[in-house]
Order: C-alpha cells, then sequence, then structure tokens
C-alpha cells in the first residue's frame, strides 16, 4: 500500500507542478542592460537624422554658392557615456551628403568661367565626431533634459562629383544635357572641423565650421574656396534600452 502511494506521489508532484504559471521570471542580463543604459544613465545609444543648409563667405566671389539650394544631409549612430550630472562624452559615426550649388555669374572661376544652367559639386563623406556635453540642468530625471555640445569631427570623401547641366538645342530632342566629372584630382580626400549643438532632449541645432581646405589648389585647378559653414536640425531616435522612462 505504501509502494503504491509513493509512485502516485512520484507521478503526481511532477505533472502538478508543470502546469503552474510563472509568476516571476528573472533575466539578469536583460535587467544589467535596462538598469544601465537610458538618457541620464551610465550609457546611452542611438540613431540620428540632421538636416541643414551650407552656407558663409567663400574665399572668394568665384566660389560663391546659392545658399538656399546648398544642403547637408546626414544619418547614423550615436553613443554616449555619461560622467556625472553636468558632463559626458561621447561620439557619432555618421555619413553626409554635401552638396553646393554654384553660382552662375560673371566673377565665376570654380569649374572655369563658362556659365550653365546649373553646376553643384557634392560628396558623400564618413564621419566620425567626438562631442562633450555640458548639461544645464543636473536634476532632470532620467531624461537628456538641455545641453550643450562641444566637438571636433574628421571625414573622408567617398564618392564625389562634379555636375553641369546645360541647355540643348531643341533640334535634337532635347532640353538639357547632364555632365558628371569624378575622379576629381583637385578635391582633398580627408577633411576636419568643429562642432557646436544645442540640444533640447532628442532635437538638437547645430553650427558646424570647416578647418580644413577642400581643395588642393595648383596652376591648372586655381580655385578658390567654397563657405565652411553648416547650420541645421538634428533628431535623435534612442535604441530600446536608452529610451526615456
Amino acid at each position: 500500500m505504501k509502494i503504491r502511494a509513493i509512485l502516485f506521489l512520484a507521478v503526481l508532484i511532477p505533472v502538478y507542478s508543470f502546469g503552474q504559471n510563472i509568476i516571476i521570471k528573472q533575466d539578469v542580463l536583460a535587467d544589467q542592460e535596462e538598469s544601465n543604459y537610458g538618457p541620464n544613465k551610465k550609457y546611452y545609444k542611438s540613431t540620428f537624422t540632421g538636416l541643414g543648409l551650407l552656407f558663409g563667405k567663400p574665399d572668394a566671389t568665384g566660389s560663391a554658392i546659392n545658399g538656399y539650394k546648398s544642403f547637408y544631409y546626414e544619418s547614423g549612430s550615436r553613443k554616449k557615456r555619461q560622467m556625472g550630472s553636468f558632463f559626458a562624452i561621447g561620439r557619432d559615426l555618421s555619413l553626409n551628403f554635401r552638396s553646393f550649388s554654384i553660382k552662375q555669374n560673371d566673377s565665376k572661376t570654380f569649374g572655369g568661367i563658362a556659365q550653365h544652367k546649373a553646376e553643384r559639386l557634392f560628396n558623400i563623406n564618413g564621419n566620425l565626431l567626438i562631442y562633450t556635453r555640458y548639461n544645464f540642468k543636473p536634476k532632470r530625471g532620467n531624461q537628456l533634459g538641455k545641453y550643450l555640445d562641444l566637438a571636433g569631427y574628421v571625414e573622408y570623401a567617398m564618392i564625389t562629383r562634379h555636375v553641369v547641366t546645360d541647355k540643348l538645342d531643341e533640334a535634337l530632342g532635347g532640353n538639357t544635357i547632364k555632365s558628371y566629372y569624378r575622379g576629381l584630382p583637385y578635391l582633398n580626400k580627408w577633411n576636419y572641423g568643429v562642432t557646436a549643438r544645442l540640444g533640447f532632449r532628442h532635437m538638437l541645432l547645430f553650427c558646424q565650421y570647416r578647418f580644413s581646405d577642400m581643395f588642393n589648389r595648383s596652376p591648372q585647378f586655381p580655385y578658390q574656396e567654397l563657405p565652411r559653414f553648416c547650420a541645421g536640425i538634428c533628431f535623435d531616435v534612442p535604441d530600446e534600452f536608452s529610451r526615456d522612462r
């Protein structure tokens, strides 16, 4: 009788235990990641997209641009390491697109003195930016708050094109023709500069200044430098563990 009772319990207990609902489940790694990541925690990760305008005074009137047609676009990933309530450091890795619309007038020298219907110089760059962040409000909870970024960047021109658009003789059956020039010997591959950003949580206003010269001037290509300023707006999209809580 005792043997039968023991066998019965041996069968019943596993069946009963497998049928229970899990009330508490602990994932130690996930909990640790969640506790370390956040807008105002030790680590912060996000992706970002920015859009701006290229502007400023060129080195000479021969390299003047149409400011409202010259633009900048960037997209990449951002990391931040909080060092204290006021201070943090971080880095951006991104691709950016710069497009300069060359003004067509009698003073033009970039690309030659010939005037066209439209003329544009653009490049696609790989960019590394290192920044320091200074927060204005130390007691802000787990949020980015308001802050100032001061940064330096270096970038490498991966793709460059000089594009010229001209009117086409209607007798040839068209209105315009575009010419693309690549492998431009007068462009420097590496450029560097500084950036200042004013942030309001996940929105940033930025202004960038390029210290380096884009052009490698020579007697064959005596082109003056294009404007060095860029300003615009950037939006930060935090990853799963870096969102506001």
